[in-house]
């Protein structure tokens, strides 16, 4: 009975962990894509890019600046990996960590990839 109870609350913690990565998922891709139906203009692009099997999501900024010069390069990039969120680039003005806790995510859900470890443990946030 013992073992039986523990495999119901096995499959329960991974039916939690699954529902939560959706929930992750999902307010991830609705964050980048209001995002970038703000942000593009005619002449920039911003384009929100998802692998929602790989769990790596990207903005990606395409066109060209007033001087005639190309512009390809990626404004946001967010990665789950290991059930956390990793903001791993955002020069956007988007403060996405508050905009994740707003959502309903913990901070020791959210990771700021972009710090170093060693600061990392001065915040509020997961290290990883």
């Amino acid at each position: 009975m013992v073992t039986q109870s523990r495999k119901v609350a096995a499959l329960k913690s991974e039916e939690n962990q699954q529902s939560r990565l959706e929930v992750y998922r999902q307010v991830i891709q609705t964050l980048l894509t209001d995002y970038a139906a703000r942000s593009s203009t005619e002449a920039v692009q911003c384009i929100p890019l998802m692998d929602g099997q790989g769990d790596h999501y990207q903005v990606l900024d395409i066109g060209w600046d007033e001087s005639g010069k190309r512009i390809f390069k990626p404004v946001l990039h967010i990665d789950i990996i290991d059930n956390k969120i990793w903001i791993q680039e955002n020069i956007t003005d988007l403060d996405l960590d508050t905009l994740l806790a707003t959502a309903g995510i913990q901070p020791s859900e959210i990771v700021i990839g972009f710090h170093s470890p060693s600061l990392r443990k001065f915040g509020i946030y997961a290290i990883e």
